[in-house]
């Protein structure tokens, strides 16, 4: 009986978790701080009061950013490197709206305008929403888009500039070469996650934490501290 392809890709993906977890525990620790520093950080969502229509939205995007930004570590890890960068390119625009709607109603307006298919609306979305390239953190967003567009969205590199050669066996047991993304190349990108994490979620949680000082003191402090 053939076995389900989703229990395949599941059961590999948890094989190349353990196995990157066994070989480099200093890299996981990092990893799990990461995610105790994002759950700090969003922590007070739930028991906020009087937010206006702008941080709900700001709010939700901020909760897809952490979902995609975690997921493409997955993919990395795992050595799909292209999937990965697809998702951080869904995680750079999403910092960027972020980012760009602040507190601003019309901004916040705009953004939901924007998703109706409006053609007007789209192009004055774009035209509003924009990097801050002046900005360190936002520039390295910025980079960070650009590079996942090159890589993930339109280039789909990995296996041509990342992969080693590597033994594999087909059905009959047959020793046979094929490819496989190298230990070099996991680590190389998992420093561009790594390198980006911080001002990803600095983008997403400083505007709430100057309008809900109280609520997000903890959360913040823990992300200047990291």
């Amino acid at each position: 009986m053939n076995s389900h392809p989703l229990l395949d890709i599941m059961q590999r993906e948890e094989a190349e978790l353990e196995q990157f977890a066994a070989d480099r525990p200093d890299l996981w620790q990092i990893i799990h701080s990461c995610g105790t520093t994002t759950e700090a950080l969003l922590a007070p969502i739930w028991t906020l009061r009087n937010t206006s229509p702008a941080e709900e939205l700001r709010l939700m995007l901020w909760q897809r950013v952490v979902h995609y930004q975690f997921s493409s570590l997955r993919f990395i890890i795992t050595r799909e490197l292209d999937a990965g960068y697809t998702l951080l390119r869904n995680v750079t625009e999403l910092v960027r709206d972020i980012a760009c709607i602040k507190n601003n109603p019309d901004n916040a307006k705009l953004w939901y305008e924007s998703k109706s298919g409006n053609k007007l609306d789209r192009q004055k979305y774009r035209g509003t929403f924009k990097f801050d390239t002046s900005d360190l953190r936002h520039k390295a967003v910025h980079e960070l888009y650009k590079k996942a567009s090159e890589w993930g969205t339109h280039g789909h590199y990995s296996m041509m500039f990342s992969s080693e050669k590597a033994p594999s066996f087909d059905a009959k047991d047959y020793l046979a070469e094929g490819v496989r993304i190298s230990d070099q190349a996991v680590y190389d990108n998992l420093v561009v996650w790594l390198a980006s994490f911080c001002s990803i979620q600095w983008l997403c949680s400083e505007e709430l934490a100057k309008s809900h000082p109280v609520d997000f003191e903890f959360g913040w402090k823990s992300l200047v501290e990291f």
